[in-house]
Parts: structure tokens; C-alpha cells; sequence
């Protein structure tokens, strides 16, 4: 690759180790503020990564990713994958007096670093400063609702399989399991429950 920008330019840069997909590895591109960025890796036939939002805006974005996909001629319906914290504990209260302060964590140091952000502004990504400024999440709300996959196995499964429903279907998750300062026994703990419990009921 050979590119020369305002800031930044280099040549023949390659990569080493080659990825083994041949044609290439998919692209994802993340998605989680703009019906534009869902438009734009349609039509390229990229996926599309997006993070907890309120399901009827994430249903929005997926349909008009998903016509778009099939305007421009794709096979297939595209592929969305939905990135969003889990914790599996024995039972919901320890779950949940578990996993919040790592939460609370995570999203407190997310803002801090992201509000040197707030007055800068790109033609690329007009929406980011506005989410960076309103983006305060509340945590006892979004652990209430289907978007955080925090719970016993039983709460997780069926957490899936409303927001899959509520959303119109994802292909895949990318799981945050270590959040914030998460201790590595219980990050541990959590994922065993998940891949014996969850995962088995869910596969297919």
C-alpha cells in the first residue's frame, strides 16, 4: 500500500504475516451514530459493527442497511455484528453487584478521554461530538433493558433472543468480558458459564 496525505504518507508498506482468507479478511466498519455509516458499508459490501442504542433506532439503521445491501446487488443480506459487554454469574444479583462497578467504570473513563473530543469537528463523522456529549450512560437503565448481556445463563439467553427479534437479527457478537478493571478469575468464571451454558442452547 502507497499512500501520501496531509499528514501522514508512506510506501510499499506490506503486511506480514499474509491474512489466510483468500479473497481478503472482511472489512467491518463501526456504525453507531449516523444512518450514513450504515448506507456507506452497504453499498461498499463491508459489515457493519454497532454497540448498545435503543432497539427501535438500532432496528431503523439495520433495515436501511440491509435494502441498501440488496440495491446494490450483494448476496445476502449483509452481515451486522453487535458489540456489547457480558457477565454470566450463578445468579442475577451477583451478576449485576459484579459486573456494575467495572461498568460504571468503563463507561466514566470512555467519556474522560472522550470530551477532549467535543469541539472538534469532521466532515466525515459530524455526529460524534453530540454522542460523545450525550452519551452518559446510565447503567441501572441499560442493565434493566436487552442491550448489556449481564445475568444468570437463563437472563442471557433470553436477553439474545429478545434483541435479536427486537432488532431485526445480528450475525455475531463481539463481547467485552475483561471490562474496566475486571479481575481475570471472574472474567474467567464468566466466559466458562457462558461457552457451557449459554452458547449450547443458542447454537443454530
Amino acid at each position: 500500500v502507497t499512500s501520501k496525505g496531509e499528514f501522514h504518507s508512506f510506501e510499499n508498506v506490506t503486511s506480514l504475516p499474509r491474512p489466510t482468507q483468500n479473497p481478503r479478511p472482511p472489512f467491518w466498519v463501526a456504525t453507531s451514530s449516523s444512518t450514513e455509516s450504515f448506507i456507506y458499508a452497504a453499498e461498499n459490501g463491508y459489515g457493519v459493527m454497532t454497540i448498545p442504542r435503543p432497539p427501535e433506532q438500532v432496528k431503523a439503521w439495520i433495515d436501511v442497511y440491509r435494502e441498501t445491501w440488496k440495491k446494490a446487488g450483494h448476496p445476502g443480506r449483509g452481515r451486522v455484528m453487535f458489540a456489547t459487554h457480558m457477565y454470566c454469574a450463578p445468579s442475577r444479583e451477583q451478576a449485576i453487584e459484579e459486573a456494575r462497578p467495572h461498568l460504571e467504570g468503563y463507561f466514566h473513563c470512555l467519556h474522560e478521554a472522550s470530551s477532549d473530543w467535543l469541539h472538534v469537528t469532521s466532515k466525515d463523522y459530524p455526529n460524534h461530538p453530540s454522542m460523545i456529549a450525550t452519551d452518559r450512560r446510565d447503567v441501572d437503565s441499560m442493565l434493566k433493558g436487552d442491550a448489556l448481556w449481564i445475568g444468570t445463563p437463563d437472563d442471557i439467553c433470553e436477553k439474545i433472543v429478545r434483541y435479536q427479534r427486537s432488532v431485526g437479527g445480528i450475525e455475531s457478537a463481539s463481547l467485552q468480558v475483561n471490562f474496566h478493571t475486571l479481575p481475570f478469575d471472574k472474567a474467567q468464571a464468566s466466559v466458562r458459564l457462558f461457552a457451557e451454558k449459554v452458547i449450547p442452547r443458542l447454537r443454530g
